[in-house]
């Protein structure tokens, strides 16, 4: 078996990028509880590109930037059987609360991958 991923795409606030770290480290820690091998969250520092640029995927305001979440399992299964325990604990609920003030859901995208060999 090959490591499976999860990646999540979503824009945040600039001002709000301190709040967020610690957010990122809350649900990086309920993801490692439950089976992830690593959990890293990436900024966008170089918005420059050929094609379709994230933050004009993602519909960024110019008070916003683009974060990437990405978590590591082990296999496609065992990131299936962390995300019933992910989904189940409270503390991923307070996190991931669809009224939460900053996470705009309609505009994250999220996805499981596996390596292109």
């Amino acid at each position: 078996m090959s490591e499976y991923f999860d990646y999540t795409i979503q824009p945040i606030p600039l001002d709000k990028l301190k709040e967020y770290h610690q957010l990122a480290g809350d649900i990086a820690q309920v993801y490692r509880d439950h089976g992830a091998t690593d959990y890293r969250e990436f900024i966008l520092d170089d918005p420059r590109t050929v094609g379709l640029p994230f933050p004009k995927m993602l519909q960024t305001r110019e008070d916003e930037t683009v974060v990437i979440a990405m978590a590591t399992f082990p296999s496609r299964e065992a990131r299936d059987a962390a995300h019933k325990l992910i989904e189940a604990d409270p503390r991923a609920a307070e996190i991931m609360d669809p009224d939460h003030p900053y996470l705009d859901y309609p505009r994250i995208a999220f996805g499981g991958f596996k390596e292109l060999r």
